[in-house]
């Protein structure tokens, strides 16, 4: 059963954020419902300053610059997916995507989301109570090999918990 989005931030900002980050952290989410099939964008505040912000116009625009590129895609299928792990690594999301991966974080072991292949699971795993010092500090090396966006926010954690890189 789909979680309500009022639901889904209360969960992100209350109960799962780490302590360094409570109170800091809010999500937004709305829809435009005069736009064709009411799409609408999803954004991360730090202290009310929007840090990340993403939408479907902002996706769409990206998956249309990436299929002019070539690749050696078997089938469509495939093809759609190296075009949205594209737009993934340029921090590109639509609303649906973002909803999508806090259910599979949501559903998950913590462990399990620091290893996904989504960004945005790996992000609000690094960002849970349940993802201690000792496990940042393991991470610190690998964080260099994430997306630029991601890698941003994933620092807003450690400098919140004082881990030094």
């Amino acid at each position: 059963m789909p979680i309500s989005f009022s639901a889904m931030r209360k969960k992100l900002e209350q109960d799962n954020i780490c302590d360094s980050l409570k109170g800091h952290i809010r999500y937004f989410a709305t829809r435009y419902r005069e736009s064709h099939d009411a799409e609408g964008r999803v954004a991360i505040l730090f202290d009310d300053a929007e840090i990340f912000k993403s939408s479907y116009f902002d996706w769409s625009s990206a998956i249309s610059k990436r299929m002019q590129m070539q690749t050696d895609a078997e089938s469509l299928e495939e093809r759609w997916k190296q075009l949205c792990n594209a737009a993934a690594e340029d921090g590109c999301f639509d609303q649906y995507e973002f909803y999508d991966a806090f259910y599979v974080y949501d559903n998950q072991s913590v462990e399990h989301s620091l290893a996904s292949d989504n960004p945005l699971v790996r992000l609000f795993a690094v960002w849970d109570r349940r993802t201690g010092k000792r496990r940042l500090l393991q991470m610190k090396d690998t964080i260099a090999q994430e997306p630029e966006w991601l890698r941003e926010l994933m620092l807003l954690r450690l400098y919140a918990e004082n881990i030094k890189l």
